[in-house]
Order: structure tokens, then C-alpha cells, then sequence
């Protein structure tokens, strides 16, 4: 006992005979070897000294070694004290303590290489922690010094007191020189770091310190200075939280730590990083983990050594879940160092083939559309009413008094309806040419608009013209609002009077505005148009007569037409498989639905479990569009796992098959409940995953779009995912569909809507799905023809996404569309009594004012002479006749 109070190292001698000679022991026996060990446990205990356990192994009569091998021999010892124990410890909590630390296992016919190994673990370990405790430090000569891993100080074992270490917990030592603050405690001066330990002189993982980040970054954070052998992921599908365990090798390009093999481990905010040399791997006792972390949400990572045959160490197992795995994700891999100055080498890497979540396939001859989900889509409502489009006439006079030596040509027109301000505004591009040899003036401009109506066709206008400018009508009306500016310099509007030398022209632009308030609804709201509002209403092309008056009171000038053009309506993306539509006619503008599937590969996939690989390359793309601003959503399996796990939990117990979860936010990426003003956002989307519990899977995605005037309803089918495409992994037999009666009750609730394209299905999404999927390690079949661990079905994943559609709408969405015709009739009709308004004049017949500079040349054939100044004098009755919805007569 006198021996141990002074050592500084105790290496107790353990083999499988001493252990059988414990088995007999009783209470208060007297055993000197146990009490040895008991004292050494507790002096160790104490930090009074270190304990590295000597397993003895057997050489047999051939003189072939055995390894030890007794550590099953730890459960079987008694539960015995023996006399004068200085701990309270039995025989067997003694044992299982002393195996529990790092030993060295020992061959007695050759021991030459283990000395070595004690002898340096004894100068680089122990020592250093002891050497202060000698009693004559003089004779030990200086002190040697030691850089801190967690400060990056400079220290001696003998100043390595509790707290002298100082360091920040996130960031390393080397941020504060770069100015910046720490996140741990809102400082910038590494010296005041917030925590204190013992200084360390090798990285570790029994505490977070911030220079450990870096150290383990300079590795792991690029490919040069690390090679991964295997790497294995699991899912949290409720928190959709991801944890990862890999292993692999430090190249020479990170120096400190080169030819080492590392383990790797995440779990939320929690990080396990540690290498080991070639030295370290070959005293280490299989029995011992590597690594085990588990955090309060049930999430869980580990790795253990695995022992050869020759009880060496010769691979690493890894293996992470969460609390919803159905299986650990588990690699096996088997390594060596071929060249003692070179990295360790994978030799074989084996990935656990078990099903993940659980989806269930369906039986082969199942087809495409299984649960017979809807083909067209449905609606109820109003779609907005496609114009015809007409080309512009080019044909339309260019005029000018005779005592005018000016010419104006159209170049070029365009239009656009700002919403917002509820106008047209008409841009013409004109060239204006000075024939005469003196230079001269523009003086003025002026501008009217009519509708361009057939001859004889009577226009039914959809608002009441009440004699103001503000509505244009088959005869001409006078532009409040004209502005011109030169065609380089758009936004000065005000150069009138403007000269132009002799025999020379200018290029200028003539910006009209016409208002649309009559034509619009109150609650009309959207983006810029490029396209007419008045002409879109009206049904008819708008024609100006831009007319310039010069110095001298002469004018000239020409007709312009602005043609019916497309409005230009959201169209779904080249590569949409799917799209449904939804308009809202008040503002004419159309939102779409539209999905198709992408490959996105997670990083370093090569190295990693196939399955995870497999379940996390798929992204289901989303889109949701209203106008000219898309929004794009990709969701991965793990989003619909989370779907199934709410389904389950929400319809416990329940005898439906098929049941529905709502899945608007994670698949358009919204917040519900939406805001309740339709003005602001004129459509509202909703989605819900339709999920079959018997197999765990997504099977549909029913979609509802609600716009103001009309609602849309279409099923997008889901095609099999996840575990369903590896149905040997999962162990299950197929299932066949036979619950479609729930899917029948949801059509009885849209009999009453109208197919928007009857008979018609969505394309099939030939070449989109997913493709194969490899390991680099693992060959594409085997010598049976079966696929081997690693290969996606590859049938599977090609089979077509086939996007069914159906449509519904409610009558209710329509009110208060119908409300506003309700009240426009009603002023009609009051109107009607009070004004007494007879129809005396037709707008193509009627007197009409000629204008003196174009009687002769007018090239209208419905309005021989243009009448301007003059409103039509329509009565009340025959517009309420005319009053229909769905336009005017083409």
C-alpha cells in the first residue's frame, strides 16, 4: 500500500485465471489482489494517480497466443465484499470498473512492443499530470511547457490549477484578434473568455469549448485534408431535424493530424468529433464504445470498434436514430493501413438495407391511377373571358390642312392599365416632318378616342354613359388628359411648343390616358396590364386621333388603332407535369398550381447510406403563381412522413383507411389563416395530403383554389416513395387498394361543379422521376441478377407521375360578383324613370360634325365622317337589354 501511495502509474495485471480464482470468493474474505485493485480504482478516482489495466493472454502448448478474452467473466463474479475493502465496491462492480479504462492487451511470449506503448502513453500522459508532485523538482531539471488546445496558451502541469484555463464556449481564441465579438458573451477580448477549466493539452469531447470548432472545421471543412470512408443519416419527420454520423481519414495536407482515422457525429446542437492513430486503434478494448450521445428528444448516435479474429481492431460500426426511425441507418466498415506513413484505407463498406419509415407498396398490377382519383379537374365560378385577338389597321388616314407644311406618320403603340389608378394609358410614337424651308412651331395638341364598332352593331356597354368624357362609346370623345414628349426623353412631357428646323423631323411620344373607372369593380385590385381594361370590357378595338395644331392654327395628324391583344395570362412553366388554374375575373388575373419533381443529391451522397441518399434526393416541387410573381416550394419524403405521423396520431383508432391532413403551409410556404381581404390577395390556396394508413404514405395531394369569382378543385397522385420502392428491405408483403369509398364521399361533395377539361389527363411525367442511385463502393448486380444493398428500384422510381385533375367551386363564391350586376341593373332602371331618355339617334346614322380637313379622306368605313364633342344619346332600356354578362356580340 506504501508502493501506491506514491506511484503515479499502476498497471494491474488481469488475466483469465486470475479472474476464475475471484469466482470463489465470499463476504469479509481477506483478498489482497481485489484490495490492490479497490485502492488503485480509488486513488484514481481521486486523481491521485493513473490506471492502465495489463490483459494477460494465454500462449497454448504450440505457443500460439490467445487473446484475453474474460470480459464476459465481469457478470459471473460474486457480489462479495472482502475484509478491509477501502471502498464499499463488490468483487464485481471492481472488475467491470477496471475494464472500463483503456488497457493494453499483452502477449507473455512477447512484450517487447507494449513496453513501448507504456512507455509513451507514460511520458505523454501520466507524467506530465505527475511530475509536479515529485518531491526534489530540482533533480527533474526544467519544467517542460504545453500548448493549451482551448486557450492556445502556453503552460506547465505544475500552474494547471482548477480555472486557470480561460476560453469562450462558440468561437475559438483567434476570433477576438480579428475584432470580433464573441456570441457566448458579447465581448471581444479573448483574455476574458467566459468559462474556466484546467488547461488540456489534447482536443476533447467532454466539454464544448470554442477552439474545438475550429480544429475539428480545419478536417471536415474541406475535401482536401479528409476522405470519408461511410457516412449514415436519420430523420426526425416531426421536428425535421437531421443527425448524421460519418468516418473516415485525415489526409497529410492537415498536418497535426494526418494519417489519423476520424469519427464524426450532429445531433441538433450537439457535435462529437475525435481521431485516433494507428498506436491509439491497436490498444483499444472493443468492448468499450467509441462514442454514445443521446439528447432529451430521443435522437441518439454511436460507434463501436469491431474486433478481427486475431482480437485487433479492424473496423468501426455507426449507427444513428431518431425517436420516429423505424430502423437505426447502420454502416459497417472494415479498414487497415496498408503503408504504416500513409492514411487508413476502407476495405469493405457494408450499409444496413432496412426500411426507414415503413411505406408499403402496392401490388404490381395496381396501375396508375389505383384509388381512382379524379382525371379532369373541377370548377364553379366565373373564368375569365378570353378576348379575340385583332391585329392593328395600318390602313387608318394620316391627315393635314392644306396650309400646314407639316406631316405626322405613326411609327409605333402600345397600352397598359395601371390597376392601381384604374386608367389606360395609350403611348404613340409619331414622326412629325417640317416640309417647308423655314423652321417652325408645334404648337399644340389634342386627342379623341372612340370604340372601332362595326357598321350597324350596336355597342352594349356595360356601364351607363352618364354624358362625360369619362366613357368611351362608339362616337369620339375628347382625351382629358394628352401629354407629348421627344421619343429619347420620355419623361419630360411638357415641350410644347416645340420648333423643327426646315426639312427636318422629330420623333415624338404622345401619352393619352382614358379613364377605366366606369369599366372597373370597386374592388378591383392587381398589378400593371399590357393590355386596354376599356377595350377588354367593351369587346372592341380603341381607336385615337392624335391631331397637332401648328404655329399657325393649322392642323394635322393621324388615326391610330390599338388593337385587341392576349392578355397575357399565367402560363404554367415548360416543366410542370402538373397545373391547375384558378381566375379571378374581377382583376383578370390568373393563379396556377403547378408541380413536377427534381433530383437534388445531398452532399457527399457516394459516401453515404443509399436509403438515406434515396429518401433525400426527391423534391416535389410546388408552385403557386398569381400574375407575374411565382413562388416555388420544394418538399422532400420526410415532409410527407411528418403528414402520415399527424394523420396517425389525428385518426388514432379510427376504422378509415384514407384520411386527410392540412399541408397549405409546408407545400406553398403561406401562413393560414389567410388575410380575409380579397382585394389585397385576390386568390387563396389550399392543400391537403390524402394519406392511406395501411400504407404510410402520401397517395394524393387534393388542391382547392378560391379566387373571387370562382373555385377550383384537382387530386394530384402521388406515385410510391420512400420504403415502397424496396419492398425486401421493408419485410412486408404488397397491399392492394380496396378503400375507395372515401375518395367517392369527397366527389359526392363536387357533383355539382363542371369539368374544366372533360375526358382530358394531365401529361405524364415521362423522364421526371428519379433515377438510379449509387454507392461508388457497391456493384450494380449481383451474381444471382438480384440488385445489390445499394440500388434503387430502379422500375420503381421510373414509373410515371400521372397528375389527375378535378375541379369544384361552391355557388357562394359568385355573390358578391353577382351583387355588384344586382345594383348596376337596379341604377339602371332608376335612371330609366327619372331621365325619360328616348333612343333619336344611332351612333353609326346620327348627325354628325364634320371635320374640314379630312371629309373626303376619312378611311372609317363605319364613321364616313368623324363625329367629335358629341356624347351618344343611348337610352337606359336598350342597355338594359343588352346588359349580359359573358361581353358583347363578336
Amino acid at each position: 500500500m506504501a508502493g501506491l501511495t506514491s506511484s503515479c502509474l499502476i498497471l494491474p495485471l488481469v488475466s483469465e485465471a486470475c479472474l476464475e480464482t475471484m469466482l470463489g470468493i465470499k463476504d469479509e474474505k481477506n483478498d489482497s489482489v481485489v484490495r490492490e485493485w479497490q485502492t488503485a480504482l480509488d486513488f484514481h478516482g481521486k486523481g491521485h494517480l493513473e490506471v492502465i489495466p495489463i490483459l494477460v493472454g494465454s500462449v497454448d502448448s504450440k505457443g500460439a497466443y490467445n487473446h484475453f478474452s474474460g470480459f464476459g467473466m465481469a457478470e459471473r463474479l460474486p457480489e462479495a465484499r472482502i475484509l478491509d475493502s477501502p471502498t464499499n465496491a463488490t468483487v464485481k462492480d471492481t472488475v467491470k470498473s477496471l475494464f472500463s479504462l483503456q488497457g493494453v492487451f499483452l502477449n507473455p511470449s512477447d512484450v517487447s512492443d507494449k513496453i513501448g506503448m507504456i512507455q509513451a502513453r507514460f511520458s505523454s500522459q501520466v507524467w506530465p499530470a505527475y511530475r509536479n508532485k515529485w518531491v526534489n523538482q530540482a533533480e527533474l531539471g526544467p519544467e517542460p511547457r504545453y500548448n493549451c488546445v482551448q486557450c492556445l496558451q502556453d503552460f506547465a502541469e505544475s500552474e494547471n490549477g482548477e480555472g486557470s484555463c480561460r476560453f469562450h464556449l462558440y468561437d475559438g481564441p483567434e476570433g477576438a484578434r480579428r475584432g470580433n465579438i464573441y456570441s457566448c458573451c458579447n465581448v471581444e477580448d479573448s483574455a476574458l473568455g467566459c468559462t474556466r477549466n484546467h488547461h488540456r493539452r489534447k482536443h476533447h469531447n467532454d466539454y464544448q469549448y470554442g477552439s474545438f470548432y475550429g480544429w475539428r472545421q480545419n478536417m471536415m471543412g474541406y475535401t482536401h485534408t479528409s476522405t470519408a470512408f461511410a457516412a449514415v443519416a436519420a430523420n426526425d419527420f416531426i421536428s425535421d431535424e437531421t443527425i448524421n454520423v460519418s468516418l473516415g481519414a485525415v489526409t497529410k495536407a492537415f498536418a497535426p493530424e494526418a494519417n489519423k482515422l476520424f469519427v464524426d457525429a450532429g445531433i441538433s446542437d450537439m457535435v462529437w468529433f475525435s481521431t485516433f492513430s494507428r498506436a491509439e486503434i491497436s490498444s483499444a478494448h472493443a468492448g468499450n464504445p467509441i462514442f454514445s450521445i443521446k439528447n432529451e428528444q430521443g435522437e441518439w448516435a454511436e460507434a463501436t470498434w469491431i474486433e478481427g479474429t486475431e482480437h485487433q481492431i479492424v473496423g468501426v460500426t455507426i449507427r444513428c436514430a431518431t425517436k420516429t426511425s423505424r430502423n437505426p441507418s447502420t454502416a459497417t466498415v472494415m479498414f487497415s493501413w496498408p503503408d504504416a506513413n500513409n492514411e487508413p484505407v476502407a476495405s469493405a463498406v457494408e450499409y444496413a438495407r432496412t426500411a426507414e419509415f415503413g411505406e408499403v407498396p402496392l401490388l404490381p398490377d395496381s396501375g396508375e391511377n389505383p384509388y381512382k382519383f379524379p382525371s379532369a379537374a373541377r370548377y364553379s365560378g366565373e373564368k375569365i373571358v378570353e378576348v379575340q385577338v385583332r391585329d392593328r389597321d395600318d390602313s387608318l388616314p394620316q391627315y393635314k390642312s392644306p396650309n400646314t407644311k407639316f406631316r405626322a406618320t405613326f411609327q409605333a403603340g402600345y397600352c397598359r392599365h395601371e390597376m392601381k389608378n384604374r386608367v389606360d394609358s395609350f403611348n404613340v410614337v409619331m414622326r412629325v416632318l417640317n416640309g417647308d424651308k423655314d423652321i417652325s412651331s408645334i404648337a399644340n395638341v389634342r386627342a379623341f378616342a372612340r370604340l372601332r364598332v362595326p357598321e350597324g352593331e350596336l355597342v352594349a356597354l356595360k356601364v351607363p354613359d352618364d354624358g362625360s368624357n369619362l366613357v368611351i362609346a362608339s362616337v369620339w370623345k375628347k382625351a382629358p388628359n394628352v401629354a407629348v414628349a421627344l421619343s429619347k426623353d420620355p419623361y419630360n412631357q411638357n415641350i410644347l411648343p416645340k420648333l423643327v428646323n426646315g426639312m427636318e423631323s422629330v420623333e415624338l411620344g404622345v401619352t393619352v390616358d382614358l379613364s377605366a373607372e366606369k369599366y372597373c369593380t370597386d374592388n378591383a385590385q392587381g398589378q400593371r396590364k399590357l393590355f386596354s381594361w376599356i377595350a377588354y370590357k367593351a369587346g372592341y378595338p380603341i381607336v385615337l386621333d392624335i391631331e397637332f395644331e401648328d404655329i399657325n392654327g393649322e392642323v394635322f395628324g393621324c388615326l391610330v388603332e390599338f388593337p385587341i391583344t392576349s392578355m397575357r395570362l399565367t402560363e404554367p412553366k415548360q416543366e410542370a407535369v402538373y397545373a391547375l388554374a384558378c381566375d379571378d375575373a374581377i382583376s383578370c388575373d390568373r393563379s396556377i398550381i403547378q408541380y413536377h419533381s427534381i433530383l437534388e443529391s445531398p452532399n457527399d451522397a457516394e459516401e453515404m447510406d443509399p436509403t438515406f441518399v434515396r429518401n433525400n434526393s426527391t423534391r416535389f416541387c410546388f408552385s403557386n403563381t398569381v400574375g407575374s410573381f411565382p413562388s416555388t416550394q420544394k418538399v422532400s419524403i420526410s415532409t410527407f412522413r411528418r403528414f402520415v405521423l399527424a394523420a396517425e396520431a389525428e385518426h388514432a383508432g379510427s376504422p378509415d383507411r384514407l384520411v386527410t391532413v392540412d399541408a397549405t403551409e409546408p407545400i406553398f410556404n403561406v401562413r393560414l389563416p389567410y388575410n380575409d381581404n380579397f382585394d389585397e390577395i385576390p386568390f387563396r390556396a389550399y392543400a391537403y395530403a390524402v394519406i392511406d394508413l395501411s400504407r404510410r404514405s402520401v397517395v394524393a395531394i387534393r388542391f382547392k383554389t378560391v379566387s373571387r369569382t370562382m373555385m377550383v378543385i384537382g387530386y394530384l397522385p402521388i406515385p410510391a416513395y420512400g420504403d415502397a420502392l424496396d419492398a425486401e428491405a421493408l419485410g412486408v408483403s404488397t397491399v392492394s387498394v380496396s378503400a375507395t369509398d372515401t375518395i367517392q364521399g369527397w366527389l359526392e361533395e363536387e357533383r355539382g361543379m363542371q369539368d374544366m377539361s372533360a375526358g382530358a389527363r394531365a401529361p405524364v411525367a415521362q423522364g421526371m422521376a428519379p433515377v438510379s442511385l449509387r454507392v461508388k463502393f457497391e456493384s450494380t448486380r449481383t451474381n444471382e441478377g438480384k440488385e445489390s444493398a445499394g440500388q434503387v428500384n430502379v422500375e420503381a422510381l421510373a414509373a410515371a407521375l400521372t397528375p389527375l385533375l378535378t375541379k369544384q367551386i361552391e355557388e357562394s363564391v359568385t355573390a358578391s360578383f353577382q351583387k355588384t350586376i344586382d345594383i348596376l341593373l337596379a341604377r339602371i332602371e332608376e335612371l330609366e324613370v327619372e331621365r325619360k331618355v328616348q333612343l333619336t339617334v344611332s351612333p353609326a346614322s346620327g348627325p354628325n360634325v364634320p371635320h374640314p380637313s379630312v371629309a373626303s379622306t376619312s378611311a372609317l368605313s363605319n364613321d364616313p365622317v368623324r363625329v367629335r364633342r358629341e356624347s351618344s344619346s343611348v337610352s337606359f332600356s336598350d342597355i338594359f337589354k343588352g346588359l349580359r354578362w359573358g361581353g358583347p356580340k363578336k
